[in-house]
């Protein structure tokens, strides 16, 4: 018989059912799952500490910062875990390298969707109990990617603004992965694991992403996968910044 895995129950949203995405190189774990796992608060401290990530990812102006372990928790759980996925049933994933288990994966289906833009890569979901669990027992963590209504990160609207798309039509794609581990293709990797999941699991059409204005290596890395640059900036409002958009529903 199949078992769920042990999860903080304070914290878990009560509709949340684990499940884990695996690619041919990784483990992507639901953070109402990651959580749970010491070794990810780590690593989700250690990215945000590390000045390179952080311009990277955040720009030139957003300075690391040295979060304790229980700050980085509540920080993950308070928002991604308790508003995220608790409101939509969307969010983040921790990114763990799958060769590190060595395991073969026993119960799987293959996520089908977005044919011609992944190239060749198979997505599937796990999501008996037992064997998320086994998946799970010892990973090593590089990152995240996630997807999430995206009027959590952008500025409050004025009366002057046009109207909001629907939710499906306004999903914020954010990914970022450890320096140690770039130019190997992995942020791409986890983040079409991730959108193949949010367009077949969860009916999303239209994808939405911000970069800062000279950050070339996440423009390349969108215009691969299929972003286009949007005129204006509609969403963030930040001249500094370009929007991006990619409808794959």
């Amino acid at each position: 018989m199949s078992t769920q895995p042990q999860l903080p129950t304070a914290d878990t949203p009560p509709n949340f059912k684990p499940f884990i995405i695996l690619t041919t190189r990784l483990l992507i774990v639901p953070t109402p799952l990651a959580i749970d796992s010491p070794s990810y608060i780590s690593l989700y401290q250690s990215l945000h500490a590390n000045q390179a990530f952080c311009e990277m990812g955040f720009g030139k102006e957003f300075l690391a910062v040295q979060w304790t372990e229980e700050q980085t928790r509540e920080k993950i759980v308070g928002f991604d875990v308790g508003v995220s996925w608790a409101e939509n049933e969307l969010g983040d994933f921790g990114v763990a390298l799958r060769h590190v288990n060595g395991k073969e994966v026993m119960e799987a289906r293959v996520l089908d969707g977005l044919e011609e833009e992944r190239k060749g890569l198979e997505v599937m979901i796990v999501e008996s109990g037992e064997e998320v669990n086994r998946l799970i027992s010892s990973p090593q963590w590089i990152g995240y990617a996630g997807v999430r209504d995206c009027t959590y990160s952008i500025p409050a609207r004025l009366p002057s603004d046009p109207a909001l798309p629907p939710l499906h039509e306004r999903i914020e794609l954010r990914y970022g992965i450890a320096p140690a581990h770039w130019g190997k293709g992995l942020a791409s990797e986890a983040a079409k694991a991730v959108i193949q999941w949010a367009k077949t699991e969860k009916g999303v059409k239209r994808l939405l992403a911000e970069t800062e204005g000279d950050n070339s290596r996440s423009a390349r890395v969108l215009e691969k996968m299929g972003f286009v640059e949007l005129e204006g900036n509609l969403f963030w409002k930040d001249g500094g910044q370009k929007e991006w958009g990619w409808w794959i529903g």
